[in-house]
C-alpha cells in the first residue's frame, strides 16, 4: 500500500512522465538485483528510494543557494547507482553536508 502510495506521489510530482517511468524501473531493478528472492527487502528498497527520491526531488525543484547547489551536485556525483542514484544516501549527504555548512557560517 505504501509502494502504490508513493508511487502516485512520484507520477504527480515529476514532470516528465518518461523519465519518472525510467527512472522507477532503475531503481526496481537495482533493488531486486541487491535482494533476489527477498521479497520483504524489495519492497523496502523500493519504498526507501522512492521516499528519499521524493524529498531530494523537493530540494532540486527549491530555490537553492550556490552553495547547496553544489552541495547537491556533488551528492549526486558522489551516490551513482546503476544508470542512477542511491537516493537514500544522496539525502543524507545532502543533509548532513548543508547541516556542517550552516553551523560554520554561523
Amino acid at each position: 500500500m505504501k509502494y502504490v502510495f508513493l508511487i502516485g506521489l512520484l507520477l504527480t510530482t515529476s514532470a516528465a512522465h518518461a523519465q519518472t517511468d525510467e527512472m522507477m524501473a532503475d531503481i526496481k531493478k537495482e533493488c531486486v538485483n541487491d535482494w533476489r528472492g527477498n521479497y520483504a527487502m524489495q519492497e523496502h528498497c523500493l519504498l526507501r528510494q522512492v521516499k528519499a527520491f521524493l524529498a531530494m526531488h523537493d530540494i532540486y525543484k527549491a530555490d537553492r543557494t550556490k552553495k547547496e547547489s553544489a552541495i547537491l551536485d556533488a551528492c549526486l556525483t558522489q551516490w551513482p547507482r546503476g544508470t542512477g542514484h542511491n537516493w537514500p544516501m544522496v539525502q543524507h549527504y545532502y543533509n548532513r553536508q548543508n547541516a556542517a555548512r550552516k553551523r560554520l557560517e554561523n
